[in-house]
Formats: C-alpha cells, structure tokens, sequence
C-alpha cells in the first residue's frame, strides 16, 4: 500500500453500447485490463468475471484502486466504476473503459 495520498473515484452509466458487446465477457474484461494498466494498476491476478443471464460483472481489485464494470446488456447500458489512491487517475480509467467498448 502507498505511503499516502487520497483515494479518487469515478463514477459513470455508459449508454449506447452494443448489445453483444456488453455480454461479452472477454470485451468487458479486456476493457477493465486496459483501463487498469492505463492509471498504472497492475492486476494481483486475473480480474474477477461472473457472467449471469442478465449482465456481466468484471472487476480488479487491488491495495491502490478497484476497477468495476455491471453491463445490462438488454439496455445497451453499463455502469462504470473506478476507485483509485492519488497521483492515480481514475477518469482516465473510466475513459479507456468507455472507449473500448463503444468502438466496434
């Protein structure tokens, strides 16, 4: 754990993401990965994945951030949430995450 510094979160409901993208276990997950190496989290593991009928939910968790993503697939929407400890950035995790899965 770091010395210090304040943790920072990010909150967000994507819209408008595509149905099939969002069932996607390995879109959503390749998502969150990317997001974590962005603010300069390294993942202690594989991110944990549970896929239900109604959605996927991907997540990282570690000492300095957490990485979350709910998709509701039937909604086209998802919501996006980056918790991080300070220098980190956690709008910038959530604009990779938003930018990956809104490009086809």
């Amino acid at each position: 754990m770091s010395d210090g510094g304040d943790f920072r979160a990010e909150l967000r409901t994507l819209e408008g993401i595509p149905r099939a993208r969002l069932a996607d276990p390995g879109a959503i997950g390749g998502a969150v990965v990317a997001a974590a190496a962005a603010i300069g989290v390294g993942a202690e593991g594989p991110p944990l994945v549970r896929s239900t009928p109604g959605g996927v939910v991907v997540a990282i968790v570690t000492a300095e951030a957490h990485l979350v993503v709910h998709t509701a697939p039937a909604s086209g929407t998802c919501l996006v949430d980056v918790v991080a400890r300070a220098p980190r950035d956690p709008v910038r995790g959530a604009d990779v995450i938003a930018r990956r899965l809104a490009t086809p």
